[in-house]
């Protein structure tokens, strides 16, 4: 008996967020892929419904929660997937290798680079809005 597609799409997730991944799958095709080009498509698809029907606040909420929410779960699946490999060499008795350590490294180093550019750019455009909505109170602009 298979299971609803529902369900295995609920066991991926599960699985990325526990880090039953490897790092490669879990960086290149979670993060780089579904959490960039699939949370952008599946944003604007959720968000779709609302634009049509001229909410537009609701859409950029919409849109906002499904892009954090795919942003955050890639990046904890990212981030216990390089931990895994230290649990698992550990637990074998044997070190972790250079090569593995540079790619626990740089996975992780990459992650807290991601999230502070992300952050950067909506504080950065948070402020610019503000700024905006300021002028535009005191009618300068």
């Amino acid at each position: 008996m298979s299971l609803p597609t529902t369900w295995r799409i609920g066991f991926v997730f599960s699985d990325l967020w526990q880090g039953k991944f490897s790092l490669a799958t879990t960086f290149w095709v979670f993060l780089v892929l579904g959490g960039t080009v699939g949370a952008v498509i599946l944003s604007t698809l959720v968000a779709l419904p609302f634009l049509l029907l001229e909410a537009r606040p609701e859409a950029r909420l919409a849109y906002q929660l499904v892009f954090w929410g795919c942003q955050t779960i890639a990046s904890v699946g990212v981030w216990r997937s390089a931990n895994a490999i230290i649990a698992v060499r550990t637990s074998r008795g044997t070190k972790v290798t250079n090569l593995e350590a540079v790619k626990i490294v740089g996975a992780q180093l990459f992650l807290i680079v991601w999230w502070l550019g992300l952050i950067m750019c909506v504080t950065g455009r948070i402020a610019d809005q503000l700024v905006v909505d300021l002028l535009r109170f005191i009618h300068v602009i």
